[in-house]
Formats: C-alpha cells, sequence, structure tokens
C-alpha cells in the first residue's frame, strides 16, 4: 500500500472502542492489555483494518503503542506527534506519555501490578519487543498472558476489508532501481557484517531475500514461535543458498559497512 495524508481518527473512536476492549478483556481475564501500533508484518503505515491502535484510541500516527487497563490507558508517541495525538485522544479517557522515553516498556517497569494480568498479541511483537515487555512486566510484578485472538480482533465488528489491489511496479522515475536489479543487491546486503554481527553466520542471521519475482522472508529457527501466522516459510535451503550467494560477493560490502 502506498502512504497517504488524509487524517482520520479523533477522540470519538477511543470514547467508542475503550469500553469494548474492556469487555473482551474481561473475557480473557486481563487485567490490561499491550496495543502497539506495528501489525503482523511489522508495517509502519496500515491498512485501516490493521490500525489497531486508531480503532482503540482514535490517534492516526505512524509510531506509537498504549497500554489500556480497566480503569485507565496510557497512549505513547514521539516528538512528531506531540499536537496530534493530544487533538486526536479524550484526556479523560487517555494519559499522553512519550516515545521513546518513558515507551510503553520503560513506563510499565515502573508501575506496581503485582496480580494483575497483562495481556499481549504474540503476531504483532518483534522477539526484542517481547523480551523488553517482559522485562518490564517482571520489574512490575505483574503475569504476562499470550492471547490466541487479539481482544480487539474479536469486538471490531465493523472492520474495513483488507486491500485487494492488485500489485504495481513502482515506475522507475520514482524507485531509482529496478525489479530485476534487486535482488543480487538485496542479498549481498543482508549478509553484510556490519559491526555487532561480525560473530554470526550466514544462516543464522534474519533475511529477507528477492529470488525471482517473489519476496521470500526468513527468520532465524529461535525467533520462528514470534512469527505472524500468515508469514510465508520459504524452503531454508533456498534462503541459505541466496545467503551464500551474497557472500561470495559480499568482501567489498563488509569493507563498507566497516570501514
Amino acid at each position: 500500500m502506498r502512504q497517504n495524508f488524509d487524517v482520520k481518527g479523533g477522540p470519538q473512536l477511543g470514547r467508542n472502542n475503550l469500553p469494548k476492549l474492556r469487555d473482551a478483556m474481561k473475557a480473557e481475564g486481563l487485567d490490561g492489555f499491550y496495543v502497539p501500533h506495528e501489525d503482523e508484518y511489522q508495517n509502519e503505515y496500515l491498512p485501516a483494518c490493521n490500525d489497531r491502535l486508531a480503532w482503540a484510541t482514535g490517534f492516526t500516527g505512524s509510531a506509537g503503542a498504549a497500554m489500556v487497563f480497566q480503569d485507565s490507558a496510557v497512549i505513547f508517541a514521539d516528538g512528531r506527534y506531540t499536537l496530534q495525538v493530544r487533538d486526536q485522544t479524550d484526556p479523560d479517557l487517555i494519559k499522553v506519555e512519550g516515545l521513546p522515553d518513558p515507551g510503553p516498556f520503560g513506563w510499565l517497569a515502573e508501575q506496581s501490578l503485582s496480580g494483575k494480568t497483562v495481556g499481549y498479541d504474540p503476531k504483532l511483537m518483534t522477539p526484542n519487543d517481547l523480551a523488553r515487555l517482559e522485562e518490564a512486566a517482571s520489574k512490575a510484578r505483574a503475569t504476562l498472558k499470550p492471547v490466541e485472538t487479539n481482544p480487539i480482533d474479536a469486538v471490531w465488528h465493523e472492520r474495513p476489508t483488507p486491500p485487494l489491489g492488485a500489485v504495481t511496479i513502482h515506475p522507475m522515475e520514482y524507485a531509482g532501481e529496478s525489479e530485476a536489479d534487486t535482488p543480487g543487491r538485496a542479498s549481498r546486503e543482508q549478509v553484510c557484517e556490519c559491526p555487532g554481527h561480525g560473530d554470526r553466520q550466514p544462516d543464522e542471521r534474519q533475511v529477507g531475500v528477492s529470488v525471482g519475482h517473489r519476496l521470500v522472508a526468513h527468520l532465524h529457527d529461535s525467533d520462528r514461535r514470534h512469527e505472524g501466522s500468515h508469514v510465508p516459510k520459504p524452503p531454508h535451503d533456498e534462503v541459505r543458498a541466496r545467503a551464500r550467494e551474497g557472500e561470495t560477493h559480499g568482501a567489498r560490502d563488509r569493507e563498507q559497512c566497516t570501514g
């Protein structure tokens, strides 16, 4: 999908939808629920059907998160959205905090939540974010609970349909590189041993490689429990072969990374 600048959302969404979300949370035995902006594919610019943060709070910025509890809610947004987040949320319902400081995990770590259960949707979490959420919940003495069905999805009855338009190739005047030239460069860049990654083997990295005219995505096996259920699993040998191909052409790229 392409970014557009149509502004939607607004305080009425939080007023209408927070009670529905809290009912769904209660049905799941949750005292709190973490709502990230990102969807199952970690997109920054979302189709309307995946913008759960906007549905729950009214905030439509491209980065943010919320912690929703039965008697309170906190939204986190960075300095780009200082005015927008206050315009789009109801201050009587939602408190505004900063991102990344304190951010949802820093804020959660400072709370006292002994005996409380905080839910999260594992399909929306990266391994790093999940580790930070677990650490924060431990400091707050809260119990974390992964949900099988996101409580927002359970009560979002007028959810927009997913985009079904045909995939189109971005014109060269905007892309700057043809689809035929991208795979080789991308595979070499993915295996570039930049600082902090030199101790990892090609098949241990997170690799996304465009093979022919289809995109394949691969996560290291230790990350697979956090993948979205709809992420395709390419043949492991195929990804490793492409990574090694990039490695044989990557000496110059590594020098540039470390140089």
